[in-house]
């Protein structure tokens, strides 16, 4: 087990719901294993969408049928909102830019990637 130590003012951290203890920096890490692998995939699509429109994760699954990501990613992006806000202006013009990019395209994929831009 590691400590919690200084990671427990991230916001990022506060936000997973996979936490089980408190954020004391003497607390130790703990996650729920079956919610783990949801957790991740959401912080790896936030960090994408700050660079760019991520349309290659988009577009990888169909994220309406995944509620606990929706739920998380809503979850990052307000705290990300209340601390960073042009951060978080960033990660709504790229999901914005992939709803656009799907105008006029018959591509399923780029559909589907606008499809998950937009419930995020």
């Amino acid at each position: 087990q590691r400590q919690v130590q200084d990671l427990g003012r991230e916001a990022w951290l506060m936000a997973c719901p996979l936490r089980v203890h408190d954020f004391h920096p003497e607390a130790y890490f703990s996650f729920k294993p079956k919610f783990l692998q949801e957790c991740l995939a959401t912080l790896l699509l936030y960090q994408r969408l700050r660079e760019d429109n991520a349309m290659k994760q988009l577009s990888s699954v169909a994220l309406a049928d995944d509620s606990s990501i929706l739920q998380f990613f809503g979850d990052v992006y307000v705290r990300q909102l209340e601390s960073c806000a042009a951060e978080a202006a960033s990660v709504q013009k790229h999901l914005l830019d992939g709803v656009l990019l799907s105008q006029g395209s018959g591509d399923a994929t780029v559909a589907r990637g606008a499809s998950n831009a937009i419930g995020l």
